[in-house]
């Protein structure tokens, strides 16, 4: 579950729900510059891309969603996290 601070309340979405809004953002990015994520983050690498502020949140959306998504991964629920041996 990830919680978000809106005015001075809080609302709370599913990992399924950050999911999707993220796919969302992210395809609307894609299609705003023409040019897939994978495209995005090489140009960046390579200098051929300047990270302003809208860029950032791409590529901020991006990360967050790979770690949503990947197995093993530190964000999203407790299950992702290592086990310590102690509770």
């Amino acid at each position: 579950m990830v919680t978000h601070a809106v005015s001075r309340r809080v609302v709370r979405t599913t990992v399924d729900e950050e999911v999707a809004r993220l796919r969302t953002f992210i395809g609307r990015m894609e299609h705003r510059y023409e040019f897939s994520s994978k495209d995005m983050e090489e140009g960046i690498a390579g200098g051929r891309i300047r990270e302003t502020a809208e860029i950032s949140r791409w590529l901020t959306a991006l990360h967050f969603l790979h770690g949503l998504t990947t197995p093993g991964g530190t964000t999203g629920s407790p299950r992702s996290m290592p086990s310590s041996g102690t509770p």
